[in-house]
C-alpha cells in the first residue's frame, strides 16, 4: 500500500514514503482511502486518492506529552480506532501506560487516562458495541501484561477491568451483541469473553507447539494470535496470524485461511 522499506518517519508518496515501525491502522469510516497508522512514535495518516502519506501527530523519538501535531509524544501507540463522524482518534499508548485522544481536525492530542497501575500497557482497542450503547462513549481494550480486559467509559473516565489471568487477552473484538472476542497468545487460541455472565467460550486453537493448520474448534492451530478484526456481515473475526498470515474465524467456530502472507 504504501512505504519504501526503511524504517524511518518520511512524509511522501506511497512509493517514496517510509514508516518507522508500524504497529496497527485502521480505515477511516467516511473518508474513503483514508487509512490512520500507529508507528513507533507517532500517528500516520495515509490518503490513497492523494497518493500521500503525512504525519498528523507525533515525532520520531518515544516520549509523553499532549500538544498539536509533531509538539505531541507517544511511546509505542499499540492500536487505534477512530470515532463514527471521523472527529477523533482513540490510541492505546502501550508504554506510556495511556489512552490518547487526538483531534483530527486540529492533530491535537490529549490524554483521555493514563495509570501505570489499572492501564499497565494497553494493547488492542475495540468500541463498545453492546445494545443500548451509545456509539463512541466507551471502549475495551486488552492488557497482556496483566492477562486482562479492560471497558473505559470516555465521557466519565471510569475504569471497570475484567481479569483474565491465565489467558492473557492480546487482540480484541466487540460484537453487536456485546461479546468480546479475544486472541490469546499463550493459548494460542480465539475466545469469547461475556463481561455480563463473566464467562469465557473456548472458540478455536489450543495447542502451544505453534504448528498451522485449519479445521473447527480446538482443531484448529495457530502459530501466533495477535489482532483481531470482526466483520458483521460475514458472521467472521479475521486474525493477524504469525504464519500462513492472515486468517478468519466464523463465529460458527471454523476457521480457515484469508491469505498466505
Amino acid at each position: 500500500m504504501c512505504g519504501s522499506g526503511q524504517r524511518q518517519q518520511l512524509d511522501g508518496t506511497a512509493v517514496a514514503c517510509a514508516v518507522d515501525a508500524p504497529y496497527s491502522l485502521c480505515a477511516d469510516p467516511v473518508r474513503r482511502g483514508t487509512f490512520w497508522i500507529a508507528e513507533f512514535a507517532a500517528i500516520r495518516r495515509f490518503e490513497e486518492d492523494k497518493n500521500r502519506m503525512t504525519v498528523l501527530a507525533g515525532g520520531t523519538e518515544p516520549g509523553f506529552a499532549d500538544g498539536v501535531g509533531r509538539s505531541a509524544r507517544f511511546h509505542q501507540p499499540a492500536s487505534l480506532i477512530v470515532t463514527s463522524d471521523t472527529e477523533s482518534l482513540f490510541v492505546t499508548d502501550f508504554y506510556n501506560h495511556a489512552i490518547r485522544r487526538v483531534d483530527i481536525a486540529t492533530s491535537t492530542v490529549s490524554t483521555a487516562a493514563r495509570d501505570n497501575k489499572t492501564l499497565n500497557s494497553p494493547m488492542q482497542c475495540c468500541w463498545d458495541r453492546t445494545p443500548g450503547v451509545k456509539p463512541d462513549s466507551a471502549l475495551y481494550f486488552t492488557l497482556v501484561s496483566d492477562g486482562a480486559i479492560v471497558r473505559f467509559t470516555i465521557a466519565s473516565g471510569s475504569v471497570e477491568r475484567y481479569s483474565l489471568p491465565a489467558l492473557a487477552p492480546f487482540g480484541c473484538a466487540c460484537t453487536a451483541t456485546g461479546m468480546i472476542l479475544f486472541s490469546c497468545i499463550r493459548r494460542m487460541s480465539i475466545f469469547c469473553f461475556d463481561p455480563v455472565a463473566g464467562t469465557v467460550q473456548h472458540m478455536a486453537g489450543g495447542a502451544t507447539d505453534q504448528t498451522s493448520w485449519d479445521g473447527e474448534y480446538e482443531w484448529a492451530r495457530f502459530r501466533g494470535c495477535g489482532s483481531l478484526t470482526l466483520v458483521d456481515s460475514m458472521g467472521s473475526v479475521f486474525v493477524a496470524d504469525r504464519k500462513p498470515g492472515v486468517r478468519c474465524v466464523t463465529l460458527s467456530h471454523e476457521l480457515f485461511p484469508l491469505s498466505d502472507g
